[in-house]
């Protein structure tokens, strides 16, 4: 008896060293992981030339090492509660139809002031109301999953005539990177079905996806897929769907719906895109194949080529490369007048 009670000391024992060496050995993996996104950030911020120590020290590249795994669910739960702020509102004439705007940062106005951000400018441009639904770190497939949720409409006061997509070429990458919680705590995944539809899924192993050592290797793994030129147009196929579903879904709630998608030329301090080839997440942005969305109603509105400005440079971005007040001022006028918005 003794003998086994022993043994199942040594057993419980041994897991538990196990346990601690797994985990010391995974934080070792986020930390140099850190090392290295830092490293690549102050390089790049140098060769921008134009910043502050600040800046430099950017919180924007942190440790944050846990074990911890949600839904997106939990983190709508949390930023649902400031949709009526005045960066999430954005007042205009209650007798105009509103605008949506969706997208990550770009959307959101990081850096930016209430009153600088695309929304803001936009709604003072058209005296219309507009609803900010941009979050950093965002893509289509939050997008999609915001889009299916009945809290989402009943936080639009005004009916809408229009939804923006503000689009970049890292949201591919992304929609890849959160079903396995790549680069954050939270997974969200979608799979097409035998109908062609997206449908929520979860992964058999999602909960590897706790540990920094499963999520650094699967970001290798996407990172081959993505940063090759071997499947443009299978994942240009991808993104088109996303954006089909993410319109039937809203037209559920409004049959008449136009979408705007506006494509910004991003080139952010911390992409890992810069490779000789045209990768597919380039490819997302630059082939001509965006005209069969347009056929399809889409309204494609590329930043490049009607400002005929590098929107890129340091003119027109803040120190990380997210667009500046400026930017959102010229792509606001010259959108207003090419649409006809009023």
């Amino acid at each position: 008896m003794k003998k086994g009670k022993s043994l199942f000391k040594i057993i419980v024992v041994n897991v538990i060293i196990l346990f601690l060496l797994l985990i010391s050995i995974d934080f070792l993996s986020a930390f140099f992981r850190y090392k290295e996104n830092l490293v690549r950030y102050r390089q790049r911020l140098e060769e921008r030339g134009d910043y502050t120590q600040k800046e430099y020290n950017s919180p924007q590249v942190t440790l944050d090492y846990s074990l911890q795994l949600h839904h997106f669910k939990k983190i709508w739960e949390k930023y649902k509660t400031e949709l009526k702020t005045e960066k999430r509102l954005s007042k205009g004439n209650g007798n105009k139809k509103s605008i949506v705007v969706l997208g990550c940062s770009f959307a959101e106005g990081i850096h930016l002031s209430t009153n600088e951000t695309f929304e803001a400018q936009l709604s003072k441009k058209t005296n219309r109301t507009v609803y900010n639904r941009g979050y950093s770190g965002f893509g289509m497939a939050e997008a999609l999953w915001l889009t299916k949720q009945n809290d989402f409409y009943e936080n639009i006061d005004t009916e809408p005539e229009y939804v923006v997509y503000i689009y970049i070429a890292d949201h591919l990458n992304r929609i890849f990177r959160s079903k396995y919680a790549v680069g954050t705590n939270v997974h969200l995944s979608f799979s097409k079905n035998p109908q062609g539809h997206l449908v929520e899924v979860t992964p058999w192993n999602i909960q590897f996806a706790r540990f920094s050592m499963f999520k650094n290797y699967k970001e290798k793994e996407i990172a081959k897929r993505v940063f090759s030129s071997s499947y443009n147009d299978e994942y240009f196929d991808v993104v088109k769907l996303y954006f089909e579903e993410i319109r039937n879904e809203i037209r559920r709630k409004y049959p008449n719906i136009k979408f705007i998608i506006i494509k910004h030329p991003t080139s952010l301090l911390l992409s890992d895109s810069k490779f000789n080839e045209i990768d597919a997440s380039t490819y997302s942005y630059i082939t001509p194949r965006w005209s069969e969305l347009e056929a399809d109603g889409f309204i494609i509105y590329d930043i490049k080529d009607r400002l005929k400005e590098d929107v890129t440079n340091k003119e027109y971005t803040v120190y990380d490369g997210h667009p500046n007040a400026k930017t959102w001022e010229l792509v606001v006028n010259k959108l207003v007048k090419d649409l006809k918005i009023n």
